[in-house]
C-alpha cells in the first residue's frame, strides 16, 4: 500500500515529491523523499521515522530540529525539507554554528556594528533569512542571547535593529541541527514550546538495512554516466557488519574514495581507505578505537572526530579523559 504527493514551487514548476510505501505484511517501511539536489533514502524501520517527521515539517511551517551524531544525514533532511517547502531554488542562509563563541555567533544572528564607526551596520542572519530559511548547523549551547534573539524572532516575528530603532519584522523556517543533549530553548520542553517539531536521527548502525540502498544512491552520482560499478560480495558484506562510526557521511567519503582508486568494474575492500578497514566492524575499547582512528588521520582532530562519530568538542574531551 502506497501513498504520495508532488511538491511544486510557488510558479507551479515541480520541486520533488516524496513517497510512502506501506506493506500490507510485516516488512521495513521505505520511504525516499527527493529534491532536484539529492535524496534521502530509506528502507528501514528505524529511519523511516525520521522521513515521516520530515515529510509532516515540508508544509507544517514550524521550526524543525534535527538531532543524531555526526555525520547521520541531519542537513541533508534540513536541506530537503528547505527545498520542498520552499522551492528548489531556494537559498538558505546557513550558520555553521560551531564556529563562533557564544558572543560571535549572536552577533551573527543579531548584526553588529562597531561603535564610533562609518561602516554600516551588517544585517545578522535573521534579518537576512527573512522570507526564506534559517539553518543553524551543528548547535552547540546558544547562550542566553542568542536563544532570547531566536525565541523573539520565532514567536513575535521580529528583530532588534542594530541602530536600536524599532524591531524589523521578520518572517522564516528556522531548521537547527546538533548532536548533543540540550538545554533551554533546544531541550525536549523549549522546543515545545516553540511550537516546533523534533526529528531524532539514528546513527547508521542501527539502520544497516539502509547500507545498500545508500550505496546504490551515492554510487549513481559518484560514477559517471555510462560507467559500470558494483560492490563485490565480501565489501558489501564487510559494509553491512560495519558499525559506521562517521555514519551515513563516513559511507559516502569510503565510496568516494573506493570509486577514485578502482582498478575495475568492482569495488573491493582493498580499494577502500586503509583506516576502514583499521578499524573494521568491531567496537573495541573506545581509548583505542580513538587512539586508532587518530593514527589513521594523521592527528587531523576533524577527520577523527568524524570517523568516530562525534564532534570535534567531544573527542577533544575524551582525548583528555583517556590521557592521549
Amino acid at each position: 500500500m502506497k501513498s504520495g504527493r508532488a511538491l511544486f514551487d510557488a510558479n507551479g514548476v515541480f520541486a520533488g515529491g516524496i513517497e510512502v510505501l506501506r506493506p500490507v505484511v510485516d516488512k521495513p517501511v521505505q520511504l525516499a523523499a527527493t529534491t532536484a539536489t539529492g535524496a534521502l533514502v530509506a528502507e528501514d524501520h528505524a529511519m523511516a521515522k525520521a522521513c515521516r517527521l520530515a515529510h509532516v515539517a515540508v508544509d507544517s511551517g514550524r521550526p524543525v530540529l534535527i538531532r543524531g551524531e555526526a555525520g547521520c544525514g541531519k542537513s541533508a533532511i534540513a536541506d530537503t525539507i528547505c527545498r520542498l517547502s520552499l522551492g528548489p531554488e531556494a537559498a538558505p542562509v546557513v550558520v555553521q554554528s560551531d564556529a563562533y563563541s557564544r558572543e560571535s555567533f549572536h552577533q551573527e544572528l543579531s548584526g553588529q556594528k562597531v561603535a564610533g564607526s562609518r561602516v554600516p551596520a551588517m544585517a545578522g542572519a535573521i534579518e537576512r533569512a527573512d522570507g526564506g530559511a534559517l539553518i543553524l548547523e551543528d548547535v552547540g549551547s546558544l547562550g542566553a542571547a542568542a536563544e532570547e534573539a531566536l525565541v523573539r524572532a520565532v514567536k513575535q516575528g521580529e528583530v532588534a535593529t542594530i541602530d536600536g530603532g524599532s524591531p524589523r519584522k521578520v518572517r522564516f523556517r528556522l531548521l537547527v541541527t546538533t548532536s548533543e543533549e540540550q538545554e533551554g530553548m533546544l531541550s525536549d520542553k523549549g522546543w515545545e514550546d516553540l511550537g516546533g517539531l523534533i526529528i531524532d536521527v539514528p546513527p547508521l548502525r542501527q539502520h544497516r538495512a539502509d547500507v545498500r540502498p545508500l550505496t546504490e544512491h551515492f554510487l549513481s552520482h559518484l560514477v559517471p554516466p555510462g560507467v559500470g560499478r558494483e560492490v563485490d560480495g565480501e565489501l558489501l558484506r564487510v559494509m553491512m557488519a560495519h558499525r559506521w562510526p562517521g555514519n551515513v557521511a563516513q559511507l559516502r567519503d569510503v565510496l568516494s574514495y573506493a570509486v577514485s582508486v578502482a582498478g575495475g568494474q568492482k569495488l573491493t575492500l582493498s580499494d577502500t581507505p586503509a583506516e576502514f578497514r583499521a578499524l573494521g566492524p568491531r567496537s573495541g575499547d573506545e581509548g583505542e578505537r580513538i587512539r586508532s582512528a587518530l593514527a589513521a588521520a594523521d592527528g587531523h582532530l576533524g577527520r577523527a572526530a568524524d570517523s568516530l562519530g562525534m564532534s570535534r568538542a567531544t573527542l577533544w574531551r575524551k582525548r583528555k579523559k583517556y590521557g592521549i
